[in-house]
């Protein structure tokens, strides 16, 4: 699903010479970086998602892992994943309703 990581080497981009790692730092430390990242890794989304779930929509088809990682945050945007998974759509419900649920008490 996701490629193996290796990043071109492109010596104008900012992301020239850095491991996966280091991109997912520079991710949660800007997550707008996500966008200009060329070769996107599970763990890369995954970082982004953390830092802002809104990043869901430019994950084409995301892994369950990063589908949980969205509705855990914000059930709602469950309407950004393309085909979710019947657990992530059951989370989704059981998470907006225990939400619902609190601010009435």
């Amino acid at each position: 699903m996701y490629p193996v990581f290796k990043m071109t080497e492109n010596k104008h981009s900012i992301f020239s010479g850095k491991t996966e790692d280091e991109i997912c730092t520079m991710i949660r430390n800007d997550h707008t970086l996500f966008l200009q990242v060329p070769v996107k890794s599970e763990n890369i989304c995954v970082a982004a998602i953390l830092e802002d779930p809104e990043n869901i929509i430019y994950i084409k088809n995301p892994c369950e892992k990063i589908q949980l990682a969205v509705v855990l945050q914000i059930p709602e945007y469950i309407q950004y994943i393309k085909n979710p998974t019947e657990s992530v759509k059951r989370k989704a419900v059981y998470k907006s309703y225990t939400v619902s649920y609190r601010d009435w008490e």
